[in-house]
């Protein structure tokens, strides 16, 4: 499904599941999945897992997120500080962080798109 989104651009997607300490990034492009970042810390903050070829800015947010960990206690802290690595990628690629308040989200941040062109069955059916 995020592979036919992707078609014609790129999409960044990211997520968050707080209560098993799971967030995700993967970069997307004409439907092909570019790279991924996930953190599955439902057993502790243990590791990191990444594939594809990752964005540049990837390896000092790792890096800073480990650093961090092992400061606070390595895998036998109270903290996973590996979950925030995907979040703060996508944060560093896009400006907001998606558990963070956005200018982009007050109102008139968006702007509605509409097709010019008929549904398939007006389309059929109007001739």
């Amino acid at each position: 499904m995020i592979g036919n989104l992707s078609l014609g651009c790129e999409v960044l997607t990211c997520t968050i599941e707080e209560h098993v300490m799971f967030s995700r990034a993967c970069g997307w492009k004409h439907g092909h999945l570019l790279w991924s970042v996930s953190h599955k810390g439902e057993d502790g903050p243990k590791d990191i897992a990444a594939e594809g070829v990752l964005p540049p800015g990837y390896i000092p947010i790792r890096d800073r997120f480990i650093s961090e960990q092992e400061a606070e206690g390595g895998s036998e802290a109270d903290v996973d500080c590996l979950f925030e690595i995907p979040i703060a990628l996508v944060q560093s690629l896009t400006g907001f962080r998606p558990d963070e308040a956005s200018p982009a989200f007050e109102e008139g941040g968006f702007e509605l798109l509409e097709s010019s062109r008929k549904p398939w069955f007006q389309r059929i059916f109007s001739k």
